[in-house]
């Protein structure tokens, strides 16, 4: 690997073929292939196996076009893991596996599941376990049911527009449950799959100013706004509670045409205090509704 930003800087060189004999080979630490102690599981706070050994991870990331890598470069980047310790892999699938020039991201290319698959298999016997990324981000587009070409916008949507999150339902469904020739059964039924990231930097009230600011964003901030003056009329029970609650922030006071049975009290982004606080909680909750989906 050579990686080389501008001419005033040198490039750094990363030979994939590290001898087993030098002082940071460290495959040996390795327990391969995978799953010698069982499924992992959690306790406590901590990672355990099945059979009760304690498990720890030294990991990294494989993404932005690698995990779809040829076999042979796949058989070499598990090879060069292994030797560095790594024990633990982010595969990073998102776009990457769409067929090309395909209108949605659920339209899978063929040869790039494979390929995927073939890492996934080749890491296994290295002793090296994965971990599947979601894939909020990337080219969301009418082409998926979407209301607007929201393209890498889609994290700002993914925890509470319902066609996003059936998108993501279904992109999980495939990954999971499809057969892998290599493995010869589901990643889900094999010990080499860890753990799951079912969201990534897409933390609501992070990414609403997004959602508040952005053009393309419109039909999800009617969406979300809707929600917002419910959720207030709920929590608050009428106009008047609320216009009390707010008055302690004078910046955050109800104006005159603001009233939550109305829809028109609108999203803060990060002031007034008031405001921010109940608009925190909000996303918070909606969050916490997504992921207790998800699992489910």
């Amino acid at each position: 690997l050579v990686q080389k930003w501008t001419d005033h800087w040198k490039p750094i060189e990363l030979p994939w073929d590290v001898s087993e004999a030098t002082a940071t080979a460290f495959s040996f630490l390795q327990e391969a292939p995978c799953g010698v102690h069982g499924i992992l599981t959690a306790r406590d706070g901590h990672f355990y196996w099945e059979d009760g050994t304690r498990a720890r991870f030294f990991g990294t990331t494989i993404g932005w076009g690698s995990e779809v890598a040829e076999h042979d470069v796949a058989d070499r980047m598990a090879a060069y893991l292994a030797r560095s310790g790594v024990n633990l892999v982010r595969i990073h699938i998102s776009d990457d596996c769409r067929r090309e020039g395909a209108p949605s991201r659920l339209d899978w290319d063929p040869e790039k599941v494979d390929r995927v698959d073939y890492l996934t298999a080749a890491l296994k016997r290295e002793g090296i376990y994965v971990m599947y990324y979601t894939p909020m981000s990337g080219r969301n587009t009418r082409g998926d049911g979407l209301e607007s070409n929201v393209g890498t916008h889609g994290k700002a949507i993914g925890t509470f527009d319902e066609r996003m999150k059936e998108i993501t339902r279904e992109w999980w469904r495939f990954i999971l449950t499809h057969e892998n020739p290599y493995l010869g059964h589901p990643v889900a039924d094999d010990p080499v799959l860890a753990m799951l990231v079912l969201t990534n930097e897409n933390e609501l009230f992070v990414r609403a100013h997004e959602i508040i600011t952005e053009d393309v964003m419109a039909p999800y901030r009617e969406q979300l706004r809707e929600r917002w003056n419910r959720w207030l009329l709920e929590r608050y029970g009428s106009r008047e509670a609320l216009a009390e609650a707010w008055a302690v922030d004078e910046a955050a006071a109800l104006t005159a045409d603001e009233d939550p049975a109305e829809g028109t009290v609108p999203m803060p982004q990060w002031r007034p205090e008031s405001r921010v606080r109940d608009f925190g909680i909000l996303c918070d909750e909606i969050q916490r509704e997504y992921y207790r989906e998800m699992r489910a």
